[in-house]
């Protein structure tokens, strides 16, 4: 059709990347003792715990799931000149569009998720703004906000939406990471002292947070030593990085 834009875009969309790119990449990042780590599950939430854990001041990404797992400063949309779009959550309060002076961070989480996210598609009608309305007038409290929208009539909720909103949460708050200081899996946030921890004890299997693996083995995938599809060695294929 002559779109070279369109089509430039979906020939991106259809590149896999695979354990062997990865791997030549990491044998280069080894060659420039650069630290890296393999993401054991998702690696929004690997990067957020990098973030809330000190190791890095800021992530680059496209994906705005950081952001509700607690990355607070997030860099979109970079160019190939290196300017982008930088989201500071501990600037929120300036924000002149919308009044987010008495957001909480669960509020925050709360709005994101019932506006639809990677774990829970949106309620049919209800994006951002919606959302950020009902969350307003109601906090976090998720029951009371399905109460309202239900009562309200406009828009037709799901009835497993409530315990899917849930899991939703949970895996945003307890997802596994690997920990780069204990040298194995952990939760994104210590379940014994979250106070959203108690929850947990509502799904007896926990798969969707993600497994947590022998540490010997966690560690060679999340270090790059192993395949983390197959757990095998890599392919020597991968060995020359150029």
């Amino acid at each position: 059709m002559g779109n070279a834009a369109m089509a430039q875009r979906k020939f991106c969309e259809a590149i896999d990347i695979t354990p062997d790119m990865a791997n030549a990449f990491i044998k280069l990042l080894k060659v420039l003792k650069i630290e890296f780590y393999v993401a054991p599950y998702e690696a929004d939430a690997q990067l957020a715990h990098l973030y809330l854990t000190g190791r890095c001041q800021v992530v680059i990404t496209e994906d705005s799931d950081l952001l509700p797992f607690g990355a607070k400063k997030c860099f979109f949309k970079m160019d190939r000149t290196g300017n982008g779009i930088e989201v500071d959550l501990d600037r929120l309060k300036e924000v002149t569009e919308l009044d987010f002076q008495k957001f909480t961070g669960e509020m925050l989480l709360t709005c994101c998720i019932l506006s639809g996210c990677d774990y829970l598609d949106s309620i049919r009608g209800i994006g951002f703004k919606k959302a950020y309305r009902y969350v307003y007038d109601h906090g976090d409290d998720i029951s009371a906000i399905l109460k309202k929208i239900r009562r309200e009539g406009k828009f037709l909720v799901p009835m497993d939406y409530e315990r899917n909103f849930e899991r939703a949460m949970l895996t945003f708050k307890f997802q596994v990471v690997y920990c780069p200081d204990k040298q194995e899996l952990i939760h994104l946030n210590d379940p014994e002292e979250h106070p959203l921890g108690a929850l947990l004890v509502n799904h007896p299997n926990l798969d969707f947070l993600g497994e947590k693996l022998d540490k010997e083995l966690s560690k060679k995938i999340c270090t790059g030593e192993l395949d983390p599809i197959t757990r095998e060695q890599y392919n020597e294929l991968a060995k020359d990085c150029g």
